[in-house]
């Protein structure tokens, strides 16, 4: 496995209330409603972008799962451009002629501890009232993915979790999908405009990256780490909403161009060794039994493997 230098991610908190804004502000905020193509409302996520020829040879199929940095909230939630529209555009347009399906599920405000909590729920409503499925549900009733991106952590940094606690959520959902044998992409939660490299919540977000680095290069069902704010810095111009936290349309849509090179590979490696998968759940549970007090109550680094 090859471990390439990078930066991390951030968790994403809750909507910020609205405020008044500034002749520059309301001018920002134009541009981003105007940067962004409308995603599909009163629909129950995953929503579906499709790229390619139709009846290509080799249909590829992607799911991108995770917060609001997935989903691409901004603008106080009048916005979402999620990354996954670029990434199956590139996809599409690569050499290989390759066709390609990207779902897309993102839980605003959700933390990793919650999207465990809900795995099989039919419609978990964010704090943007959007609603989704469970990520365990999606993998049952949706076509099987390739490859599952999952970015998460963000919002229990924000919450002020400990790294360690986040690591074994966000394990236990990549376990999931390894269970159905479908290879994972690590992406860490990336560092953001709002937090200095000295704060405790940009220390925390380190360190859980250095968790996940570890745990990603010995599973085999982990086909890549990636660190976000490698591809779309914090200082990258126009990459991000005015809160500081989100993506802008530009930024997401910068991240699913970036990542479009990474993953393509990935969707034509072989697949992990046999018997992987049973042993990586069993330690997954180990990790995080049912009924930690961890969870709530129901209701770029690139890290290559072979």
């Amino acid at each position: 496995k090859v471990l390439q230098s990078g930066v991390a991610v951030a968790a994403i908190p809750p909507v910020a209330p609205k405020r008044r804004q500034s002749p520059t502000g309301q001018k920002a905020a134009a541009a981003t409603l105007a940067a962004a193509e409308p995603l599909p409302a009163g629909r129950v996520m995953p929503v579906a972008f499709r790229g390619g020829a139709v009846g290509a040879a080799t249909l590829r199929r992607v799911l991108c799962y995770g917060d609001s940095l997935t989903v691409g909230f901004c603008a106080n939630g009048q916005v979402y451009e999620p990354y996954g529209r670029m990434l199956a555009k590139d996809l599409a347009a690569s050499a290989t002629g390759v066709e390609c399906e990207v779902l897309v599920s993102g839980h605003s405000g959700l933390t990793a501890a919650e999207m465990v909590a809900y795995m099989d729920n039919k419609k978990v409503q964010d704090v943007a009232s959007r609603h989704g499925k469970g990520l365990r549900r999606i993998l049952r009733e949706e076509s099987k993915p390739e490859l599952a991106l999952i970015m998460a952590g963000t919002n229990d940094l924000g919450k002020g979790r400990q790294p360690a606690e986040i690591f074994k959520d966000i394990c236990r959902l990549h376990a999931e999908c390894h269970a159905l044998g479908v290879r994972t992409v690590v992406l860490s939660p990336p560092a953001a405009p709002f937090a200095k490299s000295s704060s405790s919540w940009d220390v925390s977000r380190r360190r859980l990256k250095e968790l996940l680095t570890s745990w990603a290069q010995s599973t085999p069902f982990v086909a890549a780490l990636v660190d976000p704010s490698e591809l779309v810095p914090p200082a990258a111009a126009g990459a991000w909403d005015p809160d500081r936290l989100h993506f802008s349309p530009a930024g997401s849509k910068l991240l699913g161009r970036r990542l479009a090179p990474l993953v393509l590979p990935l969707l034509f490696a072989k697949p992990a060794p046999a018997g992987a998968a049973s042993e990586e759940i069993r330690v997954a549970k180990v990790i995080h039994p049912a009924g930690s007090q961890d969870r709530p109550a129901a209701g770029l680094n690139l890290v290559a493997l072979p």
